[in-house]
């Protein structure tokens, strides 16, 4: 081969392996949404809280993209307890909204007024804050319809990281499909990665009514054991820690 035509053929190897490497950095991980969960215990002023939440801090999260939804007990109309779960669309958009919302002005004066009628006695005598993302690309968020006015907020906690790592995988692998299986919608799978409670999981399943969701249970439980039996997924969830029945506010947004 002479010179010409070895530097011809070099060039080609050459401008190949620079386009193929150029196409493999470009490839990205599908990305997971991020999910946070707020459980307030309210205050005598709680009800300032729930204002805010739909006069200032929902459409602010709207202009940035987010979904926010806000429910209270299902049944017990003294529970003083109230959650807030915010949708994100992955974790760059999560840290944007949280940075962002106090450059957005129409916020500022939105909520100005919470701000000054909290600042010498707060709306939640208790708040727990969990930041979550979800199980996989696979499995994202899914606006319960406007029928499903039974939901369930349930916290599984592992004993350890490792089993926490499990019980995602059980998750991911095969019980989310069981309950696609059953027919049971859930909003969310999310794995806790920052919480008061941790290492933990956290979902949302969602119903018509109390019947349906006895049902769809008792469904659920004959397709749940046999894969609860495998070896893989021994002792991954040490307990139940809470298992919420809630329904939607008049002003969430799902």
């Amino acid at each position: 081969m002479d010179r010409r035509n070895f530097m011809k053929a070099t060039g080609v190897l050459a401008l190949g392996t620079l386009v193929s490497c150029k196409t493999e950095s470009e490839v990205k991980e599908p990305e997971l949404e991020v999910y946070e969960l707020q459980i307030h215990t309210l205050s005598e002023k709680g009800n300032l809280l729930k204002d805010y939440l739909r006069d200032a801090y929902i459409p602010a999260m709207n202009r940035m993209g987010a979904k926010v939804g806000v429910f209270s007990s299902f049944k017990n109309e003294e529970d003083d307890r109230l959650w807030i779960v915010t949708v994100f669309k992955n974790m760059d958009h999560y840290l944007k909204c949280k940075h962002g919302i106090w450059d957005d002005e129409v916020y500022r004066a939105d909520a100005q007024g919470f701000f000054d009628q909290t600042c010498t006695g707060t709306a939640s005598k208790a708040t727990e804050i969990y930041l979550m993302e979800s199980i996989s690309p696979d499995y994202r968020f899914i606006a319960p319809g406007s029928d499903k006015s039974l939901k369930e907020l349930r916290i599984y906690r592992s004993p350890n990281v490792e089993g926490n790592k499990r019980k995602v995988e059980m998750f991911r692998d095969d019980e989310a499909q069981i309950f696609t299986d059953t027919d049971m919608g859930v909003a969310f799978y999310g794995k806790v990665l920052s919480g008061p409670i941790t290492p933990t999981i956290i979902y949302m399943p969602t119903f018509a009514d109390e019947q349906v969701r006895d049902a769809k249970w008792k469904e659920f439980g004959p397709k749940y054991q046999p894969i609860n039996k495998l070896e893989k997924y021994r002792n991954n969830m040490e307990r139940v820690m809470s298992n919420d029945y809630v329904r939607s506010l008049p002003f969430s947004q799902f």
